[in-house]
């Protein structure tokens, strides 16, 4: 079962029902991990990565500052395959 979010509870929930806001980053910020997966929506000028929801996009960042390595996940993204040969 899913805590519950929204303005009466501590926890924020994304569209995606993924755990965002400052509970989440400090939640993440507390812990280390060797490895970290993730996704995000875009890529811009084939180095930045974009996602549309800035309370996703900051727990992100949070994962990957607190991981020894973090790992893009691009399934069938043409220009994620061409910016790896590139590199």
């Amino acid at each position: 079962m899913w805590p519950k979010c929204g303005p009466d509870h501590k926890l924020s929930c994304a569209q995606t029902r993924s755990f965002v806001g400052p509970q989440a980053v400090r939640s993440v910020e507390a812990h280390f991990t060797d490895h970290v997966l993730f996704s995000v929506r875009g890529l811009a000028d084939a180095v930045h990565l974009t996602d549309p929801d800035p309370l996703e996009a900051e727990v992100k960042r949070s994962m990957i500052r607190r991981a020894r390595q973090a790992v893009l996940l691009a399934v069938g993204w043409p220009r994620y395959r061409a910016g790896f040969r590139e590199a």
